[in-house]
């Protein structure tokens, strides 16, 4: 079975909401009914991470006992931290970190995406628009692992 990582982006007010009462979490998550925006990675999480150096993966903080596998906060002024840097990277850029990605690495799907660079790209444009969008409206966000 594989580990996809998704994103959704909420207003200040609801994220807010959720980081106060837990609880919140899992119903709003799974119904999409309050964010503005949700996205999933699939499985090119680990490979994104790695070669743009954690750009579009750091949080504010944890809350573990929600959506199976916990999910992380991303604060209004972290996401537009992240856009900024997301905005840095080229395709170029991402192919060239892709490529020089050691083999024994053992990233998750690491194989795939080196094969298959177009998905990889693919993945890296929905999450750099991911970040931009929710900047420009400004929302926090949060991901999880399922």
């Amino acid at each position: 079975m594989s580990m996809n990582l998704f994103f959704q982006a909420f207003a200040p007010k609801d994220l807010e909401a959720m980081r106060e009462d837990p609880s919140l979490i899992d119903g709003w998550v799974e119904s999409e009914s309050r964010c503005t925006a949700s996205i999933d990675v699939e499985t090119a999480w680990d490979v994104l991470k790695h070669i743009l150096d954690d750009a579009g993966f750091h949080s504010d903080d944890m809350i573990g006992d929600v959506l199976s596998n916990g999910c992380e906060f991303v604060s209004p002024a972290l996401v537009r931290e992240q856009a900024k840097a997301l905005s840095t990277w080229t395709h170029a850029t991402v192919l060239e970190a892709l490529r020089a990605i050691d083999e024994d690495e053992g990233l998750y799907h690491q194989a795939v995406y080196q094969d298959q660079e177009d998905d990889l790209l693919a993945q890296f444009d929905m999450l750099s628009a991911f970040f931009r969008e929710a900047a420009a409206r400004g929302d926090g966000a949060l991901y999880y692992a399922m």
